[in-house]
């Protein structure tokens, strides 16, 4: 079995604008590096011999990937734009729910792919590490492809 490597950087420069009190704008914009190999699934069988000459059968993976070609290093641009709103910003001491929206780019320059979520999230406002729980809906559009798509979307992390 051949190791595929594949990697996935990328780099943003991030501005936030607080308009009011309840309302943060984050933009940001970057540039990112990939090199991801295309690989095609398929079934994968074996043959197992029987207890008589007469009689074998075969197990099957479903789920294995062929590659079908190497990676090739690409380099796109990256655009993203969010409205944050904190509605009860001082009835809360130590959690601040949000609600955001955002607009995402990415791919400029390359295949190019639209990613527009709306989603709830939570962070803890009396800590030094910034942390995010998030719920989220996310729409995917290709269009390069003309595909899109609907996922749901659990996020936690956080930065120091």
């Amino acid at each position: 079995m051949k190791e595929i490597d594949a990697l996935e950087i990328e780099l943003k420069v991030f501005a936030r604008w607080y308009p009011r009190n309840w309302l943060a704008i984050p933009l940001a914009m970057g540039v990112q590096f990939k090199n991801i190999p295309e690989t095609k699934p398929f079934e994968r069988c074996v043959a197992r011999p029987g207890s008589s000459r007469d009689v074998t059968g075969k197990s099957c993976e479903v789920d294995a990937l062929f590659l079908e070609r190497e990676g090739e290093f690409k380099v796109a641009g990256v655009v993203e734009a969010a409205l944050v709103v904190v509605p009860f910003p001082s009835m809360w001491r130590k959690l601040a729910p949000c609600l955001e929206i955002r607009n995402r780019l990415e791919g400029i320059g390359q295949e190019e792919l639209n990613r527009v979520s709306l989603g709830i999230f939570v962070s803890p406002t009396n800590t030094p590490i910034l942390s995010r729980f998030e719920v989220s809906a996310e729409y995917l559009h290709n269009f390069d492809t003309h595909s899109s798509d609907l996922r749901p979307v659990l996020f936690v992390g956080g930065s120091i």
